[in-house]
């Protein structure tokens, strides 16, 4: 979300059966000290009503602090619902919101390939690793992933960031102080292959969309794999992240999987909150194709 920006949100309550009339509102925790209860972090409210779906717009305001802060979304019974409460009738539901700068915006769409949920049906989705690994968060939620601007000609480190990357592949991020012109976009994270963008491209006023997912070609030496038809993915296994999957991450990963690890592991390559066989999986395969990262 742009900080001085206008945004609209959308909320399509469902029914069961009988429709009531519902009452809404939405707060963000602008200022991150953990409660909604400052002046103007409500920012939008619907007296009850049985339409749907409910629209609004809000002014994020400029002068805020970047980064990720919540967002709380409550729809309750008959009566317009407060930031803190409990009722009887109703829902709310927290979200992970990432404030950036107008600057430079960039987004991308990306999946990691131990990640990737191949049993979904009707799209294409990564597992919810946050809540797998912890038990808490956002249910959308993968992971940070570092973003990173390199110079086209002389490759050096520009700028970087870190995003929030969702299970649909979407990760958006915000750059400050940088001069516009042409980038590589660099990926890294907990335990993919860092990742070029095939071509330098172009960062400045104009947000910038880049799907990594689309093709291979769209990845610097087309180093990514296929993941299922025309899907294409981060490889995974480069659990050190020294740029190659070898017995270096093995030896990692076998020691976690001894212990029995679960939680928050880098070594758990599939996102599902434990270190096994499963994991091993990712590593082998790659390991024997001696994948390593490719730039320019």
């Amino acid at each position: 979300m742009v900080v001085g920006s206008t945004n609209t949100i959308t909320i399509t309550p469902f029914w069961t059966g009988t429709i009531y009339p519902e009452a809404y509102a939405v707060f963000i925790d602008y200022n991150r000290d953990g409660d909604f209860t400052d002046a103007g972090e409500t920012v939008f409210t619907q007296a009850p009503t049985a339409a749907t779906p409910i629209s609004g717009s809000f002014t994020v305001p400029s002068t805020l602090t970047l980064g990720t802060t919540r967002m709380r979304v409550s729809m309750k019974y008959n009566g317009l619902p407060t930031p803190c409460e409990t009722f009887d009738f109703g829902q709310v539901e927290d979200y992970t919101i990432n404030l950036v700068s107008s600057t430079a915006i960039v987004n991308l769409n990306l999946f990691i390939e131990g990640y990737f949920d191949l049993t979904a049906i009707g799209g294409n989705i990564m597992n919810p690793v946050l809540i797998n690994q912890t038990g808490s968060g956002f249910f959308a939620t993968v992971e940070n992933v570092e973003v990173e601007l390199h110079h086209p000609t002389t490759f050096a480190l520009v700028a970087t960031t870190t995003g929030i990357l969702y299970t649909d592949g979407s990760v958006s991020v915000g750059f400050t102080a940088i001069t516009p012109g042409q980038y590589y976009i660099v990926l890294k994270g907990n335990n993919f292959i860092e990742t070029w963008s095939a071509t330098p491209q172009t960062i400045g006023a104009v947000p910038l969309t880049y799907n990594f997912s689309s093709a291979a070609s769209q990845a610097y030496g087309n180093n990514m794999k296929e993941v299922k038809p025309g899907v294409w993915a981060f490889y995974s296994g480069d659990i050190n992240q020294d740029g190659n999957i070898d017995n270096s991450d093995y030896t990692l990963w076998e020691t976690d999987s001894n212990n029995f690890a679960s939680g928050a592991f880098v070594t758990d390559l599939n996102g599902d909150g434990n270190v096994d066989n499963s994991d091993y999986t990712f590593w082998e395969t790659n390991a024997n194709a001696f994948i390593s990262m490719i730039t320019p």
